[in-house]
């Protein structure tokens, strides 16, 4: 079996320069009601093209997430959305009740996020990040 994985997600910022910037924050505002975690204002860079988006991790870690953090995550996220386009198929995928506003709202916010990182890297690296790059 070939295995299409050809890269860590730490070899696709380097060879793409991808940067991150991350200043802590009190709170996630997407996710208010959070336990305690770290949050993070973050800013990702690629090409003159910036993201901005939010990211929290739990207490244990101490230190600002690293590039490889948040495109792990954002990946990992855009893969749910692209896998179940319909909020109904990603509710279900997800184990969430279909008729939770909360449900609704994450949908809403990954399928955002996801449109914002495929404009940050463009459609080729996208689909090179998702489906070419090794994921934790």
């Amino acid at each position: 079996m070939n295995d299409t994985k050809s890269q860590t997600v730490t070899n696709f910022a380097v060879k793409h320069g991808v940067a991150l910037s991350a200043m802590p924050l009190h709170e996630n505002p997407n996710i208010p009601d959070v336990r305690p975690a770290h949050h993070w204002a973050c800013t990702l860079e690629h090409n003159g093209h910036k993201m901005e988006t939010y990211f929290s991790q739990g207490m244990a870690h101490d230190d600002a997430p690293t590039v490889e953090d948040l495109l792990d995550c954002l990946a990992s996220d855009a893969c749910a959305i692209e896998n179940s386009p319909t909020f109904e198929g990603f509710a279900a995928d997800m184990g969430y009740d279909d008729d939770s506003r909360q449900a609704e709202r994450t949908y809403n916010l990954i399928e955002q996020q996801t449109e914002s990182l495929k404009a940050l890297l463009g459609v080729d690296l996208f689909e090179e990040l998702l489906h070419n790059t090794e994921r934790e």
